[in-house]
């Protein structure tokens, strides 16, 4: 009697010990799923979408437009990861599509490497973007910019925004070429006048 009453009293510290740490269990970097946990919780997170398969500047423009930065890597990959594909498109990702990222954090991208010296980009669409996404996806191709601001916003949506860019989205350029960014000039909260 002794003998199961002791056996007894473990299972249940056991059980006690098990159920502590199911309830007491933090949630992991890598666990967290925020359609499980809430609006409030995804606060500064998004998911990541897919580029494989897009070439560097649609890679860059989906990836900017989802809150994320790209940092693009070509190094030499095994010539059957390339097989088929033209130079300079995605071929691996990190972290991968459908994944959690900080707003703002790195999406690291791996692209078929260049098999030509002339190598040319394709100008991004960049109307609408605001300044600091615009430059920074220009920055990442290796393109130029300089600010041209306009005198006034047809919209006060537009306020901080490209509204439009002197090279043609979706135009081949070399890398290092400079393209005009025509911007809104965005209020002063305060004043109420524009600053420039």
């Amino acid at each position: 009697m002794a003998v199961i009453g002791r056996m007894l009293g473990m299972l249940v510290l056991i059980g006690l010990v098990v159920v502590g740490q199911a309830v007491a269990a933090p949630v992991l970097a890598d666990e967290f799923e925020p359609d499980r946990y809430g609006p409030g919780a995804t606060r500064g997170w998004v998911r990541v979408p897919e580029v494989v398969g897009m070439d560097e500047a649609q890679a860059r423009h989906t990836l900017s437009q989802a809150g994320l930065q790209a940092r693009a890597h070509r190094e030499v990959v095994p010539r059957r990861e390339c097989a088929g594909q033209k130079a300079g498109l995605v071929i691996r990702q990190s972290p991968h599509s459908g994944e959690n990222q900080r707003r703002g954090g790195w999406v690291e991208i791996t692209l078929c490497p260049d098999r030509h010296r002339d190598r040319r980009v394709i100008m991004p669409d960049l109307h609408g973007l605001a300044l600091v996404q615009a430059r920074a996806l220009l920055g990442g191709l290796g393109i130029k910019s300089r600010l041209e601001r306009r005198p006034a916003c047809p919209s006060p949506e537009l306020a901080g925004k490209v509204v439009g860019q002197s090279l043609d989205p979706g135009a081949q350029v070399k890398p290092g070429v400079v393209v005009v960014l025509r911007y809104c000039p965005s209020p002063d909260p305060g004043l109420g006048v524009p600053v420039p």
